[in-house]
């Protein structure tokens, strides 16, 4: 659950089932997301997303994403981390948010591996 003002999250609620990736995802998100929009969301998604590929650093913004960085050598472990990022992306647009054009929403394929 969100709650926004002015497009801007002003309250998450969420209840996490998943591995530890996805957990430790979800409580940095419930943590840092106050006051971004859906735009900002999407960036800092994109940007962990290319962390995690090895084709960025880690992300300027939320410099807690380091703590995922070991999972950059286990492909099957992204969506676990990225999952969460989609899942608020798609309450965002629930809740009436403009949600920038491309973004990868969450999907049957995203819950693959988040459960061991």
């Amino acid at each position: 659950q969100v709650a926004l003002d002015a497009g801007r999250i002003v309250a998450i609620a969420h209840e996490t089932r998943g591995c530890l990736l996805c957990r430790a995802a979800a409580a940095l998100i419930g943590i840092r997301a106050a006051g971004m929009d859906a735009a900002a969301i999407e960036t800092v998604r994109r940007e962990l997303d290319a962390m995690l590929r090895g084709a960025a650093g880690i992300p300027a913004a939320w410099p807690e994403l380091a703590m995922f960085a070991p999972a950059r050598a286990h492909a099957s472990r992204h969506r676990c981390v990225l999952l969460p990022f989609r899942a608020l992306i798609d309450a965002l647009k629930a809740a009436g948010s403009e949600v920038p054009e491309g973004t990868h929403r969450a999907g049957a394929g995203d819950t693959a591996n988040t459960t061991g």
